[in-house]
């Protein structure tokens, strides 16, 4: 039989159970909010030619981008204006050249996929906090978290040069069955789709953290051979 120590048996349970995901803090002056969501705001640099299966297997195209903050895609529609995806619930999939995003009653991001399961990952932006930077650079905040939509309007916050912003951006894995829903990639669910593979060993072995893309990409490839 095996034998665990008690912090061993701990760590196991946290990573069984846990969703995945990490959570990144942004600190920027409020003068330079404008860059900071130039750069923040949509997955690829320009809007680029996309394909959308919907789920009565019509299929669309056009020039889109995926929009973090808003949490949709949006698109440049015939006026030449960027425009939220309405009616996302019809949306199966959107496939870019370089990238899937999967709709599940929200969006997920492709990171692997085979004849059995998909993984997936979110990422989400919040306002976590607004301070005024007061004299000698302290701090006094001002803001409790916002959601990500408040973000965008932000003349409610009054802004000034001397305001100081915290985001938070939080890195989520997501797990699927083909055809099935997305669940958050714990080892636990990992085992629900790989009942015949021995997981938690191979997590222990070989030192994974499923904090990281790169190990989590391991755990699901090791799953599907």
């Amino acid at each position: 039989m095996k034998q665990y120590t008690l912090l061993t048996f701990l760590l196991l349970i946290s990573g069984f159970l846990m969703a995945q995901s990490t959570t990144e803090v942004i600190n920027i002056p409020s003068k330079d909010l404008d860059n900071f969501l130039a750069q923040s705001n949509y997955k690829f640099p320009t809007f680029t030619r996309a394909h959308v299966q919907l789920k009565n297997g019509e299929q669309a195209t056009g020039r889109f981008n995926y929009n973090y903050f808003l949490d949709n895609l949006v698109y440049i529609n015939e006026k030449n204006d960027t425009v939220a995806l309405a009616n996302t619930d019809d949306v199966d999939y959107v496939s870019f050249p370089v990238d899937s995003f999967f709709y599940d009653k929200k969006f997920y991001q492709w990171v692997a996929s085979s004849g059995t399961a998909t993984l997936a990952v979110r990422y989400t932006y919040r306002l976590a906090r607004k301070d005024n930077v007061g004299a000698y650079g302290s701090t006094s905040p001002t803001q409790n978290v916002e959601s990500h939509t408040s973000i965008l309007g932000m003349s409610k916050y009054d802004l000034d040069g001397a305001s100081q912003l915290s985001f938070e951006k939080t890195t989520t894995y997501y797990i699927r069955k083909t055809n099935g829903k997305f669940v958050s990639a714990t080892l636990h669910n990992f085992e629900r789709i790989f009942p015949k593979k021995d997981l938690s060993d191979y997590v222990q072995n070989n030192k994974l953290n499923l904090k990281k893309q790169a190990d989590m990409v391991d755990l699901f490839v090791y799953a599907n051979r």
